[in-house]
């Protein structure tokens, strides 16, 4: 739902007890909203869950005490743009405060392992298993609506 942290290390994230499907697991990424660049970092888009969370976005960033949340965002599963090999645009509400105004978050593969990041070992919740991912709408870059 919003950017957690932007300029400061991120607070270390503990392991939640959700149990959402994961559609999309990128790591290393880099991840483009309006206001913000991430890179070296892994995203995550989540299906929901059974226990009723929404499609989420979430972005973990390595920080001096482990990996932690830098961007949780709920996203429009029906307007994915992209492909694993280039990378996805997808539709999140950014902001809090207007949270039926989507913005495209930019998520694109990044080159080299990501070796040496505990990112690559993080499990983020409980039950990481992964669901069929929503269809794609069309090949990159997604149109530039901020509107669903």
């Amino acid at each position: 739902m919003t950017i957690i942290a932007t300029t400061q290390a991120p607070t270390p994230w503990k392991q939640s007890t959700d149990d959402p499907g994961l559609a999309f697991d990128l790591f290393p990424a880099e991840v483009f909203t309006p206001d913000a660049s991430f890179t070296k970092v892994r995203a995550i888009l989540t299906v929901g869950s059974s226990q009723g969370t929404p499609p989420t976005l979430y972005v973990f960033q390595d920080g001096p005490q482990g990996p932690g949340l830098v961007l949780e965002a709920i996203y429009d599963p029906r307007n994915i743009y992209g492909s694993h090999a280039k990378g996805y645009d997808v539709y999140a509400a950014l902001d809090p405060a207007a949270p039926t105004i989507a913005s495209v978050v930019q998520i694109r593969p990044m080159t080299g392992c990501g070796c040496g990041s505990k990112l690559r070992s993080l499990v983020p919740f409980t039950t990481m298993r992964h669901s069929a991912p929503p269809a794609l709408v069309g090949p990159l870059p997604a149109p530039p609506v901020t509107t669903p």
